[in-house]
């Protein structure tokens, strides 16, 4: 990019000072119901800018490039408004340049063939009881620059590529739904992976239909890695935030060492266990190079997820954890957040428990980090019975306190799996991942 030597120069007068470019295009098709409602196409950028000084941050930002000076000077003015108390760990000098290695890539197919895919997909999703339907899809090039005033420089060109579709049922007035997706930082190629997923969502919906109203109470469950991953991300990894530690919004904050799970419990965060995963990045958004972290182990709390800032106050390693939203200040943030691989066969699970609840996907959760009390929304569940799924429930959730329900962890399958999504915080979203393999709860609230 050719900005990059110029930002270089101009912020290497400072003691510490930092800057991000961006340069993306994109593609986004909505196909409803068998016909192309929408397509949105374009190209952005975006520049940010944050400088240090007397302990107080300048940041200013803008989606022009041609703004690069008037950020600089608008961050700098800044900066020199007061005293603060801000410091820092050692940045890191990080050099490198990264192109995107992909088997199909969306620039090279046109928006006729990616709208014909899309149509072809929607039609297999209809049948007998079937409603409506809808599909996402998805792609993007982008081209992220970033230097500080240390003397990192990385260059990075990334593909994104997805594509989810909704499948909504109905009978006799009744109505259900299923969503599932597909997205990878990988080229056209993740679309292979789609047409199950695209089946898996019209059973899903279609049986629905027939299921009846879940149990209440405390109970035995299993979850799915899709309900388990989900888990680990909202109410372990929120938690583990260092930056809301710091402002005493963690029910986490003080707790490193201490025994907070069974100990077949083991939660990591990690850019780099596999580039292609939607959360997967090299370097964060300071120029830190990402490593895995261990947040939990055996059920100790290890580690907090850092940014300089955290990791200076809580005199923590850096973990790369320090993540912006397009032209938005970096925050912490989480990667790919997963429950570790235990020993068990995933039937073993199921003849241990013997009575319970089977729970299958996430439609919605929300947690309270600070207080550690969650709820989580299944997709479906089944009722178990002498090991065995038998019937079918539907409005079935779990909640609970997260160092009561880890402590209650007791079996971990070894069937890993990774689910996409996209995290909210502080008015940001990031591209993430969830994982987990099947999990054993000896007791929580379902209702």
């Amino acid at each position: 990019m050719e900005e990059i030597d110029k930002i270089s120069r101009k912020l290497s007068k400072f003691a510490y000072a930092d800057a991000i470019v961006t340069e993306s295009q994109f593609t986004a098709i909505t196909n409803k119901d068998g016909a192309c409602e929408s397509i949105k196409e374009g190209k952005k950028e975006s520049v940010t800018v944050r400088i240090l000084q007397s302990g107080t941050f300048g940041f200013s930002s803008s989606n022009s490039l041609k703004d690069l000076d008037r950020v600089i000077l608008e961050a700098s003015k800044l900066a020199k408004i007061g005293n603060g108390k801000i410091k820092f760990s050692s940045p890191q000098a990080n050099n490198k340049k990264t192109r995107a290695k992909v088997g199909k890539n969306p620039l090279d197919f046109s928006t006729e063939e990616k709208i014909a895919e899309m149509t072809e997909y929607e039609k297999s999703a209809g049948g007998k009881n079937i409603k409506s339907t809808a599909i996402n899809y998805f792609d993007s090039r982008t081209d992220f620059g970033l230097v500080n005033s240390q003397g990192a420089q990385i260059e990075e060109e990334e593909i994104r590529c997805g594509a989810g579709i909704f499948v909504y049922a109905g009978r006799g007035g009744e109505i259900e739904s299923s969503f599932e997706q597909v997205k990878e930082k990988r080229g056209m190629e993740v679309l292979e992976k789609f047409e199950e997923k695209v089946e898996k969502a019209k059973r899903e919906a279609v049986a629905l239909l027939d299921a009846a109203t879940g149990p209440k109470g405390k109970m035995a469950a299993i979850l799915d890695p899709e309900l388990a991953g989900v888990f680990s991300h909202e109410a372990v990894g929120h938690a583990c935030e260092a930056d809301g530690v710091m402002n005493d919004s963690s029910i986490l904050r003080g707790k490193i060492g201490a025994k907070i799970g069974n100990e077949v419990v083991s939660i990591s965060d990690s850019p780099i266990i596999d580039g292609s995963l939607w959360g997967a990045y090299e370097f964060d958004d300071e120029g830190t190079k990402a490593n895995g972290t261990s947040l939990v182990r055996k059920g100790v709390l290890n580690s907090y997820l850092t940014s300089l800032e955290s990791a200076h106050v809580f005199g923590d390693k850096l973990t790369g954890n320090a993540r912006g939203d397009s032209h938005m200040r970096q925050i912490v943030r989480m990667s790919n957040t997963y429950f570790e691989k235990g020993k068990s066969k995933t039937d073993e699970l199921f003849e241990e428990m013997q009575n319970g609840i089977y729970l299958v996907g996430c439609k919605e959760g929300q947690v309270l980090p600070k207080t550690g009390n969650f709820t989580f929304a299944a997709k479906y569940g089944y009722i178990i019975k002498n090991g065995e799924k038998t019937k079918l429930v539907r409005d079935c959730s779990i909640n609970g306190n997260i160092l009561e329900s880890l402590h209650e962890i007791d079996m971990v399958a070894r069937d890993l799996e990774f689910l996409p999504g996209t995290c909210g915080k502080d008015g940001q979203s990031a591209p993430v991942t969830t994982g987990s393999p099947h999990l054993k709860i000896n007791s929580i609230l379902v209702g």
